[in-house]
């Protein structure tokens, strides 16, 4: 995932078994709730991403920790 200086457009490259993808999208306002690091480099899995295009803050939203049954 790429996102310009600005914070208004953001590119995805992903890899399928036939070949890679490259999409994109554009905000007409606001700008996309994306916080760099120190390297410029994060890691984000599928729900992270699913986040930040909805427009919402992973800083600000946190994980539920889930009951689990041990048997």
């Amino acid at each position: 995932m790429f996102v310009n200086r600005r914070k208004i457009m953001m590119k995805v490259l992903y890899s399928e078994p036939s070949g890679y993808c490259l999409w994109s999208k554009r905000l007409k306002q606001g700008q996309f709730p994306v916080r760099s690091s120190a390297s410029g480099r994060r890691w984000l899995n599928g729900s992270d991403l699913q986040l930040i295009l909805d427009g919402i803050e992973m800083q600000k939203s946190r994980k539920l920790k889930h009951y689990e049954h041990n048997s």
